[in-house]
Formats: structure tokens, C-alpha cells, sequence
């Protein structure tokens, strides 16, 4: 895999990973955002699965009940998400469920398969580390995602065993303020630090059990315009979360 036929090639100069890496290293939130990210071709190519050759299919899921440590959260339908006391609402979002007929080998779908291929390669994986200085291990998972008007996801830590470092990488074009949507930090004390869902940007952040976050409901302002992204989790399966070592928000749900 060549870095160079998907990734902008000024974020593959050893100078500008320099600079990278100390913002990352001095972050509050233990967060980088890197803007501009993939070539042109290959981001239109994505854009293309979420918006004409991709079949996404709506999910709502309630938080766990306390009873049952070992899950997150539920998938449950729509009727009985609905009925729910708002504050054991955890998400409501669509994922993606493969092809739409007649574009399995779509230039989307094909763009979709490459772009997994790359999460997945060493020299993406060595890139992530000379930014982070956190060794990614192998992707332990991957959520293909598009949000419209009344999607969201409730504040939580996606600190978990395992987990070494996550990624937002985000497709569409077009983000107003006005339409919501916004990745946001809570940090221990004051305002929430938002990240815009900008199309080709970038997000990395260390998991950490006092590091919670949430995804702004998406407004009626939205009209058609949808918040299209990846979520990709890096690690190692057999390692232990970190212990929580700072205050923060409790987590309610681990999925982001």
C-alpha cells in the first residue's frame, strides 16, 4: 500500500509529521485533528458510497441496564426506542448494510473496500504512530455511519479493554453551524470543546476512561445534507483498559 496514491502528500513529509505530533502531544483532550486528509479522487469516491451506491438502514439503541456490565448499549426498535424516557436514549443513527442493487462493484463500493484496505496497512498504521507516538496494534473495528436530522449519540468513553487509539474520518461537504453534528469533548471543568464535522478531515484521540464525548444531534436546519463518517478503533485484543486517572463526565454507552 502507497501512501501517496490515498493520502494528500503534504502530510507525508517528515517535517510536517513533526508538527503533528507535537500538537497532538500538548492537546488538552489528547486529540488531533488533521484537515484535507485523502487525495481528491478518493474522497469523492467515498462520498459516492454514502450518498448513491450504499444501502444504510436505520439504528436506535437504549443504554444498558446496570444489571448487565458486560454491554454498552441495546439495539432495539424503533417503537420501543421511541417509548423510552429520553435519558436512557443512547443513539440513533444509520450504518451502512452493504450495496444498493446494481452497484456491488460500484466505483463507490470499490473506493469503500480500498479505503478499509488502507485502515487496515502497515504503512497507514506507521503514519498514525509517527503523529501519536501511540503504536496502533490492528483495527479492532470499523463503523461506516451517516447521520440526518434527529441522529445522535449521548456522552460516553470509548475506553474500553483493548482499545489504543480512535479515528473519525470524516466525508461529506458542506457543514454549516447551523445544522449541529459537532464531535464534542468534555473535559473535567467547563465548556464542551467541539470539533466540526468538516468533509476530508481527520480526528484522532486516545481513549481514556476520564475522556468523554458525545455527537450533537443534528438539527432540522440539516434539510437533506447528512453527517457521513468513519469510526475506526485501534488496539490490541488481549490488553486491559487503563484505569481512570482524572475526573471527567461518567461514560454511558462505548460506542462512538
Amino acid at each position: 500500500m502507497k501512501l501517496e496514491h490515498w493520502i494528500d502528500p503534504r502530510w507525508l513529509e517528515p517535517a510536517t509529521r513533526r508538527e503533528l505530533a507535537a500538537r497532538f502531544a500538548v492537546d488538552p483532550q489528547d486529540s488531533l485533528a488533521i484537515d484535507g486528509l485523502l487525495r481528491p479522487d478518493r474522497l469523492e469516491g467515498l462520498r459516492r458510497l454514502f450518498t448513491v451506491e450504499g444501502r444504510f438502514v436505520e439504528e436506535f439503541c437504549r443504554k444498558a441496564q446496570a444489571d448487565d456490565p458486560s454491554r454498552q448499549e441495546v439495539a432495539v426498535s424503533e417503537e420501543s426506542f421511541r417509548s423510552l424516557p429520553e435519558e436512557q436514549r443512547a443513539s440513533v443513527e444509520a450504518l451502512l448494510a452493504g450495496p444498493m442493487p446494481g452497484f456491488e462493484l460500484g466505483r463507490g463500493m470499490l473506493c469503500h473496500l480500498g479505503f478499509s484496505v488502507l485502515l487496515n496497512s502497515p504503512e497507514f498504521h506507521a503514519f498514525l504512530e509517527s503523529v501519536t507516538g501511540i503504536e496502533p496494534g490492528e483495527v479492532l473495528g470499523v463503523m461506516t455511519r451517516r447521520f440526518g436530522p434527529g441522529h445522535f449519540l449521548t456522552p460516553h468513553s470509548d475506553s474500553t479493554d483493548g482499545r489504543r487509539l480512535c479515528a473519525v474520518f470524516y466525508v461529506s461537504d458542506g457543514w454549516q453551524p447551523a445544522y449541529g453534528g459537532r464531535f464534542r469533548h468534555y473535559p473535567g471543568t467547563g465548556d464542551p470543546v467541539e470539533v466540526a464535522p468538516l468533509g476530508n478531515r481527520l480526528l484522532l484521540f486516545r481513549p481514556l476512561p476520564h475522556r468523554v464525548h458525545d455527537v450533537e444531534m443534528l438539527s432540522p436546519a440539516a434539510g437533506g445534507w447528512r453527517r457521513c463518517a468513519y469510526t475506526i478503533w485501534y488496539g490490541r485484543k488481549e490488553e486491559k483498559a487503563e484505569p481512570a486517572t482524572g475526573a471527567g463526565r461518567s461514560p454511558d454507552v462505548s460506542a462512538s
